[in-house]
């Protein structure tokens, strides 16, 4: 064991390694040490420590070891570990296609420009520089900017900036024009009745449920209780990259945990499902509306080349799949389902608002889809859907 000085100067300990310890207390009044091999080493760094205390300059050290370590991250080298972490964080991780989206986002509009910048020499003069040189295409440019000032507000909580230099008033997606377009109840009958036979089913689901497209193509026979008049949105079908220009598709979890929900269908969808299960004989884990050909995943290219087939037929060519939703949502509206019955209905709730009124929504769901009959009837409406199946 080294032996130690006559005396140490106060907050250095010799330890029975022979190493020495320095113990401080900080501004904040937490305590810091640190152990080091050579007592000149440990009067320096103490030295170091309480030089930066008097010149209000201190910080924790874990802190400005990560800025120290830091300074050569760059922006594109910060991005892909904050994608990995998001994806695979215990609580709302993102899913595939947000991933996608995010490093779409990152190839065409930000490592170009700031991919190579040092983290911590991002400023607001040169966010600003990168803002005004980007193409005219609004809405990437606003995802991009938002996706930027994710990154940078993570850094800041992780203490490796000490601001977010992303600070453009407006610069994010910009909010969409006015309402989205929809089908009016008057309208649904001739649009479905310009459906081919085979896709019908699905898109009758889709305007008079309100199921994104990747719930639709998703549903499995299981899912679907004609009896009880209801579907469970269980998942969806999402276009997943798995190498550079590869991508598969594949069932995966909903989005956020609203979105797995029951949804009670009105009658005059149920009244086309029937026929189409009892035709096609589904065992209860395959596809409910497969693709025609392979009977494996219908892609969501096919379903909405049927959809704008018949958009176009009905003078509609500017509606697009996922203006059925927008078409949905009006109807139950319209119906006089409340705003929070709509938010459960479209899976728009928070976990704990689903949770919380689960079992009162359920029955003001079914009640709901009877309203829709109604309000179909009333503006002409058929009860029964175009035959097929």
């Amino acid at each position: 064991m080294a032996r130690a000085p006559r005396r140490l100067p106060p907050g250095i300990l010799l330890l029975p390694s022979g190493n020495y310890r320095v113990r401080y207390l900080g501004p904040d009044g937490k305590r810091y040490s640190k152990t080091f091999t050579h007592l000149q080493d440990a009067r320096y760094w103490q030295a170091s420590e309480q030089r930066l205390i008097d010149q209000d300059g201190w910080t924790p050290p874990e802190v400005r070891q990560r800025r120290q370590d830091s300074a050569a991250l760059t922006v594109g080298e910060w991005a892909e570990q904050r994608i990995a972490a998001w994806s695979t964080r215990s609580r709302s991780p993102i899913v595939g296609s947000t991933v996608e989206d995010y490093r779409r986002c990152l190839r065409l509009r930000i490592d170009g420009w700031l991919g190579d910048t040092p983290l911590t020499l991002v400023t607001a003069a040169i966010v600003r520089k990168w803002h005004e040189a980007l193409p005219d295409t609004p809405t990437m440019n606003g995802k991009a900017y938002d996706l930027l000032k994710h990154l940078m507000n993570d850094a800041v909580n992780d203490e490796l900036i000490a601001a977010n230099p992303c600070r453009i008033v407006g610069a994010g997606k910009p909010r969409a024009k006015g309402a989205a377009e929809a089908l009016s109840a008057s309208d649904i009958g001739p649009y479905l009745e310009a459906v081919e036979e085979y896709y019908r089913p699905a898109l009758a689901v889709a305007v008079l449920g309100g199921l994104r497209s990747g719930e639709v193509r998703g549903l499995r026979r299981r899912d679907l209780d004609v009896e009880q008049g209801f579907i469970r949105v269980a998942g969806a079908i999402r276009r997943e990259q798995v190498a550079e220009g590869e991508y598969k598709r594949d069932y995966t979890d909903t989005k956020t945990p609203a979105g797995k929900r029951v949804i009670y269908l009105p009658a005059a969808v149920l009244d086309y499902l029937r026929p189409w299960v009892q035709n096609h004989n589904f065992a209860p884990d395959e596809l409910l509306f497969p693709a025609r050909r392979t009977g494996k995943i219908m892609n969501e290219t096919v379903l909405a080349a049927a959809h704008r087939r018949a958009a176009r037929q009905i003078g509609r060519p500017t509606l697009t799949l996922h203006n059925l939703r927008a078409t949905a949502a009006t109807l139950a509206k319209q119906a006089g389902m409340t705003d929070r019955e709509v938010q459960r209905r479209f899976g728009h709730t928070t976990a704990a608002m689903a949770n919380l009124y689960q079992v009162p929504e359920l029955e003001r769901d079914k009640s709901g889809a009877a309203m829709i009959d109604s309000l179909l009837q009333s503006r002409g409406h058929q009860a029964r859907l175009p035959s097929g199946g």
